[in-house]
Parts: C-alpha cells; structure tokens; sequence
C-alpha cells in the first residue's frame, strides 16, 4: 500500500538536486529541503501516507524559497494522495463480496410493505401479518437505504407512551399521539440504538419488555419470532447502511482518482 516505483522516487529527488540556487546561496537548505523530501517518499514507499503529508507540509512550510524542491513536492503529494485513492479503492473491493452476500442472504427474509405518500419500509416476514399494529405491541423497520425504526402501538391503558424499555436499557424519549383511540409511536434509529444493542445481545426466546410512559409502564413479551425480527431488522439495516455509504465512498474515491491522476499530468507537462 502506498508504494510508488523506485525509478519514480528517485526522479523526484533527482528533481529537487538540479538547482543549488532554488534556495538561494545557502546550500544547507537546499540540503535540509532535498532531506525533507528524501524523508516524505521514504515514508510513503513504507505505506505511511499520513506521515509523507505531514513532512511534506513542513517542506513547503520551512523551505518557501525552494521552488525545487517545493516543485518536486508537489508532484509526490499528488503521487501520494493518487495512492491512498487508489489504496481505498482496493479496501472497498475487498469488502464488497463479503458484504454482499450478507446482504443477499437477509434479503429474502424480508417483506416490503408499501404505504401510500411514503418509499415504504421493510418488515421481517415470518413476523409480518399486516395487523401489528392494531393490537399492543412492536414492530421493528428499515427503509430501502437502511434506516432502523421501531413502530409501536399500545391499545392497552393510556399511558402517556413515550419509551419502551428492556432492562435498564430504555429508548430515548419520544413523542405518540392517538389515534383511534390507541397509543402510536415511532422510535428513531438514533433513539433505538442501545435498545436494539440490548435485544441483540439477550438470549433467544421470549423477551420481556416495558411499554413506559409517563402515567406508568407496561409489561409486553414479546415472542421469540418478534425478537428475532428485531435482531434481524437491525442488522440487515446496517448491511444496507453500510452498503449504501460503501458505494457513495466509491464513486466519491473514482472521481478523486480521475482528479488526482489529471493533476499529475498537469505537473508532468508543464
């Protein structure tokens, strides 16, 4: 990983020795300029292109009348950061196939269920029967770019709904609202996090949750196919997140390839 050919490396300090005068008469900072240079492709023929920057940046910082030197600087941090394009590139490729096929295999497990005025959301099937919602309970979604949230509805006593609660671990509050006499409430990704964390790492089986409110909770079991839906969900909305992210840092990383290789050619030519 950010490696450049020996050949190239020492163009580029051979570059930076043509003119003692590049730095005036004082010679040792042509010396100490030519040095630091020497240092940044060292540093990234080592795969350390953080390091070659930083050197980089104290060359042009220190050496400001050394235009050769700064000019061979030039071309190596383009050389450098073309690197770590490319270096992420490969990263990307390499995670792909795996993540992929995680993906491909939580795919048929889901339904997606389309809602008038919305892009609709995914719900795990084997828990889905389209009526959760009109009975006491909760129902674990993701949308098409992987956003986790938690539907519930409490049809039981008012509670003032604003949380539910496994253990210690409750959902950020959030606001319900009524309708047709029960308590409905959506909580975010954000607000679910921990809870979702929490049902991850409980046993398999039946789960006991709280319904909270602010008059009071709730007692809700939940069955060991809807606590499954909840790890399941959650995890196949990650993958998506993931994904989705990973292909926007791809194309974001091929335009900066484009850029950065165009760049060389421009320092090359003049």
């Amino acid at each position: 990983m950010c490696n450049v050919s020996k050949l190239a490396a020492a163009a580029i300090i051979a570059a930076a020795t043509l003119s003692i005068a590049s730095c005036g008469s004082d010679t040792s900072r042509t010396d100490a300029a030519t040095a630091l240079l020497t240092q940044a492709d060292s540093l990234r023929q080592a795969g350390d292109c953080a390091g070659a920057i930083t050197t980089l940046d104290s060359l042009d910082s220190l050496y400001r009348d050394c235009l050769d030197q700064r000019r061979a600087a030039r071309r190596l941090r383009a050389q450098v950061l073309l690197q770590v394009t490319v270096d992420s590139i490969e990263a990307y490729e390499q995670r792909q196939p795996a993540m992929q096929a995680a993906l491909d295999s939580l795919q048929p497990l889901f339904t997606k269920v389309n809602l008038q005025g919305t892009e609709g959301y995914y719900v795990y099937t084997k828990a889905f029967s389209g009526r959760e919602m009109a009975r006491t309970g909760i129902q674990a979604r993701t949308d098409d770019q992987g956003y986790f949230f938690i539907a519930v509805s409490n049809t039981g006593r008012h509670l003032g709904l604003r949380a539910i609660r496994y253990g210690s671990v409750e959902t950020l509050p959030a606001e319900s609202m009524t309708v047709a006499g029960s308590e409905i409430m959506s909580i975010s990704q954000e607000s679910a996090t921990d809870f979702a964390h929490a049902i991850m790492a409980a046993p398999a089986g039946k789960l006991r949750i709280e319904l909270v409110g602010s008059k009071g909770t709730a007692p809700l079991t939940l069955t060991a196919v809807e606590a499954e839906a909840i790890r399941l969900t959650w995890r196949y909305s990650q993958l998506l997140q993931q994904t989705y992210l990973s292909n926007i840092r791809r194309e974001k990383y091929e335009r900066q390839r484009l850029t950065m290789t165009a760049l060389l050619d421009s320092i090359d030519n003049q």
